[in-house]
Parts: structure tokens; C-alpha cells; sequence
């Protein structure tokens, strides 16, 4: 199975066993986090051999220092930093979105 076929449960558990990876970032989403999750897209689509990757909005790096603690956890998504990041991507080239 790819990684992006994963509900986001399963997504939230490798986050939790692996932290991220080449192929799954984790996203919090506000209006300052545009250019970085513009930089993932970049870097998923343009990197040989990678075949893509997932960003997994809403979820941010747990403060809580237990060991026993997830490393990551969901949060709400701020909507007017999604409305910008839709924007965003509509003014991307259109071949940069669908390259895989």
C-alpha cells in the first residue's frame, strides 16, 4: 500500500512510530505555515525518485515531554490559512500540482 492510501489514523500512528520521513510531513496549518508547506510540495514533486509524498495538515509536534506521550497531535485547522493555501495552489502552475 502507498502512504497516501492511509486513512489518517494510520497516518497519525506512523507519525507517532517514525516521526516524519522522506515521504510524510506533518503541517500545522496558520497563516504563517503557507511558504513551508509550499516548500514540501516543492520538494515531493521535484525530488528523483520519491514518487511524491503526504502532508498531513492539523497536526503539530506535542509539547508534552512523557515518553509515553505522542510526538504528534491533531489541532484545528485555522480556515482562513487554508482558504490562503487553496489560493495558493490555484496560482501554481497547473504541471507542478499533478506531477508525480
Amino acid at each position: 500500500m502507498r502512504i497516501e492510501e492511509y486513512s489518517v489514523q494510520k497516518l497519525f500512528e506512523l507519525l507517532n512510530e517514525l516521526d516524519e520521513t522522506d515521504s510524510l510531513e506533518a503541517k500545522s496549518l496558520h497563516e504563517d505555515s503557507t511558504r513551508s508547506i509550499m516548500e514540501s510540495v516543492c520538494t515531493f514533486s521535484n525530488e528523483p525518485g520519491m514518487d511524491g509524498g503526504v502532508i498531513l495538515l492539523g497536526a503539530r509536534e506535542s509539547k508534552d515531554v512523557d515518553l509515553d506521550a505522542p510526538l504528534y497531535v491533531a489541532e484545528g485547522v485555522d480556515r482562513g490559512a487554508l482558504e490562503a493555501l487553496k489560493i495558493e495552489f490555484r496560482q501554481m502552475p497547473h504541471d507542478l500540482v499533478t506531477r508525480r
